[in-house]
């Protein structure tokens, strides 16, 4: 990243280590998230969904919390992250979502929550989720949809508004969108039982708002006191007001007829494919 370069989302979870100190605070806002009543309802079916046949693997498990209600290894790139999850009790291994360091089927159950969204290459990511999951096992992945972005601000410009979900659904995530292409990707690697649920996420604590925009910290505050100096308008002040997002969250099962080289293969040409 440049110098003087904003630091977006992705930016922020895709380099934890990057700044002394600051990982920790990255830890306690994923654990306050997880607290959420709505992220709780989500994460509750990803649960159910990975199933109880064999080991399981949350690829980049961020403090460990799904990983410990899972009995999951925890999988994560950054080292503040893998001390978290190990104060937890959580079995740990310091690896990236596009190389896990895992024999061909090796799990039964593989799971991620809003990694996608952040990683450089989510086709590569999903590959290696197949390749290290067993015959008949379970790749479950919940990731959010920035194109579902509703932001209610009563008196705020229609403009500015539209300025916010740009800024966060283009540039505050490297894949923001990228949600949308999951289940045909499964489908096409040769995964069986695809499916799809979605759940509703509603942001109203004006902390939770700012921060669940950090990309723009400077246009969203703005927005919440219902000014835009950028635009030279006032609007007048709103007592109503709330972010909504929507949670994706797909189940696979892989086909025991598959076998891991073969998939392994099939990834291959659908990265080719995607990213020449």
């Amino acid at each position: 990243m440049r110098a003087g370069a904003a630091l977006t989302l992705s930016d922020t979870y895709s380099d934890v280590d990057a700044r002394t100190g600051f990982g920790d605070d990255v830890v306690a806002w994923q654990e306050r998230v997880d607290g959420w009543p709505q992220v709780r309802a989500y994460k509750q079916r990803s649960y159910e969904l990975c199933g109880d046949a064999g080991a399981r693997l949350d690829v980049g498990a961020g403090p460990g919390t799904d990983a410990a209600v899972l009995g999951a290894v925890a999988c994560d790139p950054s080292m503040v992250m893998c001390r978290a999850a190990i104060a937890r009790d959580v079995p740990v291994v310091r690896a990236d979502a596009h190389a896990l360091p895992f024999a061909d089927a090796t799990f039964g159950a593989v799971r991620t929550d809003r990694v996608l969204q952040h990683v450089a290459a989510p086709v590569r990511a999903i590959a290696e989720m197949i390749r290290v999951c067993g015959h008949g096992g379970r790749v479950v992945i919940c990731d959010p949809d920035q194109e579902s972005l509703a932001i209610h601000l009563a008196g705020a410009r229609d403009e500015l508004v539209e300025k916010v979900k740009r800024l966060r659904r283009d540039i505050g995530y490297r894949n923001g969108t990228f949600v949308r292409r999951i289940a045909d990707l499964l489908a096409g690697s040769g995964l069986r039982e695809v499916s799809v649920e979605a759940f509703p996420l509603v942001l109203t604590d004006p902390e939770d708002r700012v921060r669940a925009s950090p990309l723009a910290p400077l246009l969203v505050r703005s927005l919440l006191r219902g000014r835009d100096r950028r635009v030279g308008t006032r609007s007048a002040r709103a007592s109503g007001r709330w972010v909504r997002v929507r949670v994706v969250v797909f189940r696979d099962r892989r086909h025991p007829a598959v076998s891991a080289s073969s998939s392994r293969r099939r990834g291959a040409r659908l990265r080719e494919a995607t990213y020449g």
